[in-house]
């Protein structure tokens, strides 16, 4: 989903929605893919995981 598709279903401002996309993309929670002026996010499975096993106790 791009930035825009994510807003619209959320309740955020684009720059909201566009900031936390930046956290996400940082802890590597979330890939970036650029498609023609679109930068298209998606979740990164394998560091949920990664992150699950961690702190599942």
């Amino acid at each position: 989903m791009n930035v825009t598709d994510i807003y619209i279903k959320l309740p955020l401002e684009q720059s909201v929605a566009s900031q936390h996309l930046a956290i996400l993309r940082r802890a590597g929670v979330v890939a970036a893919d650029r498609n023609g002026k679109f930068i298209n996010y998606s979740l990164d499975k394998d560091r949920i995981a990664q992150i699950f096993v961690k702190f599942s106790w």
